[in-house]
């Protein structure tokens, strides 16, 4: 999974998301999810190209681009600087660090490599990006509990002493919100698994649940903005219940409908979640999957195994 985040100095945060998987036939995607209110926009193109798209079509003077380590690339850098904006990013594993064992910062020069084969820019372009680069090392130890990297690398074009070190690592640290974001879009919505054959029905369920995960998104960012809450107070499953009580209750438009929109808006604004900083989030399931088996041919072509829940007796 492939996430960068945009930090603009006015607007809320863009963040591309690119889901890969080599089991077929599960599609591959790319979306863009606004970290202000957490809305999401399909896009079905690879993520370079998408992402040079939407780094000269947003990025303005002033704006803050936050990446992984997949866009630590020097087209990237720069391309970013030529618009007026700045790059934080994961120092890419085949980089050299350049840091003593106890230095923590420093500032280096990036020399213009010559173009390869991955880079989406033409050689026209490439060839007008500006032969060196002025990039600041960052080093920062993660103190969060639960965390699996104890230590990130960082290479930003922030290379102002106004701004810490400490605070480029909190500016990095926000890219896990669209970790849930994303969760609740597969796990809440119950995107994770589509049971739609042809490629048309796909399209046709995965517009449908933007659809659903933006009306959720509006329907709590108005109940934030009236109820004077933060919005990551807010809970996706709560927003989305009140939602569909909503949906299922007396026939008629709901805005329309006089108190009702009201009343939904403090249903929402009334779930809140306890303040929970560096809460941890693993990878697991609360409860066992039963135990059988996979329908992996056709009914009339299936077998099922006899006797599966018996445990084989021992070879002496």
């Amino acid at each position: 999974m492939l996430v960068w985040l945009w930090f603009p100095a006015k607007e809320p945060a863009l963040v591309q998301i690119s889901y890969r998987s080599t089991c077929a036939p599960v599609p591959s995607l790319s979306f863009i999810v606004n970290l202000g209110n957490g809305a999401a926009s399909p896009e079905n193109r690879h993520d370079l190209t998408l992402s040079v798209d939407l780094v000269r079509k947003h990025i303005q003077p002033g704006d803050i681009l936050v990446a992984d380590r997949a866009y630590c690339a020097y087209w990237m850098l720069a391309l970013t600087k030529v618009l007026g904006g700045d790059v934080l990013v994961r120092l890419h594993q085949t980089r050299v660090t350049a840091l003593g064992p106890r230095q923590k910062e420093k500032v280096i020069s990036w020399e213009k490599p010559s173009r390869g084969h991955g880079c989406p820019l033409s050689e026209e372009e490439y060839a007008a990006l500006p032969q060196k680069l002025t990039v600041r090392i960052v080093r920062r130890k993660l103190e969060a509990k639960g965390q699996r990297t104890r230590e990130v690398i960082l290479a930003t074009t922030l290379c102002e002493k106004a701004i810490s070190g400490e605070e480029l690592g909190a500016l990095y640290l926000r890219r896990w919100k669209v970790e849930l974001h994303f969760d609740d879009l597969k796990t809440t919505l119950g995107m994770d698994h589509l049971k739609s054959k042809s490629p048309a029905m796909v399209e046709r369920a995965l517009a449908v649940y933007y659809c659903a995960h933006n009306l959720v998104r509006v329907l709590m960012l108005e109940a934030a903005i009236r109820a004077e809450v933060p919005l990551g107070r807010l809970s996706f499953k709560g927003s989305s219940g009140a939602l569909l009580k909503a949906i299922n209750g007396p026939k008629g438009p709901v805005r329309k409908t006089p108190g009702r929109w009201e009343i939904l808006l403090e249903m929402a604004a009334d779930d809140l979640l306890p303040v929970r900083p560096n809460r941890r989030e693993p990878r697991a399931i609360k409860r066992r999957p039963k135990n059988y088996q996979r329908l992996t041919a056709p009914r009339s072509l299936f077998q099922e195994v006899p006797h599966r829940h018996r445990t084989k007796k021992r070879l002496n």
